[in-house]
């Protein structure tokens, strides 16, 4: 969520769509409020199972169901960014959620759109050790050169900057992420 606000900052005429489970989020939550008080006009889309799910998931695999602390209590989302005053839509129906998204490209200030999810439901990495991909070059030396090439990239585009995070890693949806955004001709970076 605060790479989306920096995105914000640094881009602030492309619209930004942050992707977050809701443990995702919670790390930095209270930013929100950072995003009212500059009126950044920040998407952010929260998948909520009410559960840290990657440690959920590699519970269920490695521990055969027995879970420790990987639940958590959840406020509602929407509420949540409308307390802060900025703008919250709730969406139960996967019909719904088109106009729900119009709705928030359109509002003056920061939202949050809150989908509930079900872990049982959700697919997950097959268990084992975590598996990084990283688009950084493996020396150090070359890597101002890379962050250069991301920054020209990203000056370059006239498009929304999308970022997804580890759900759409561990729901099994980076490479139908990376094509619906090369398809719709955005820049794609990933790490």
């Amino acid at each position: 969520f605060p790479a989306a606000l920096g995105a914000k900052f640094a881009a602030p005429d492309r619209p930004v769509v942050n992707f977050n489970g809701d443990g995702g989020f919670l790390f930095n939550a209270q930013e929100f409020a950072t995003a009212v008080r500059y009126g950044l006009k920040v998407v952010t889309v929260i998948m909520n199972n009410n559960c840290w799910g990657s440690e959920k998931a590699y519970q269920r695999y490695a521990f055969n169901e027995r879970y420790v602390g990987a639940d958590t209590n959840n406020p509602r989302y929407d509420k949540f960014a409308e307390l802060f005053g900025g703008t919250g839509f709730y969406v139960e129906r996967p019909e719904d959620i088109g106009n729900a998204f119009l709705e928030a490209l359109n509002t003056d200030g920061p939202s949050i759109i809150e989908i509930p999810t079900d872990l049982v439901d959700s697919p997950c990495v097959a268990p084992g050790p975590l598996q990084w991909e990283s688009a950084l070059p493996s020396d150090p030396a070359t890597l101002g050169e890379a962050v250069s090439e991301a920054a020209e990239l990203l000056t370059r585009a006239r498009r929304p900057v999308i970022l997804g995070g580890v759900e759409v890693h561990r729901f099994g949806l980076r490479a139908a992420f990376e094509a619906l955004l090369e398809h719709a001709g955005y820049p794609v970076a990933t790490a």
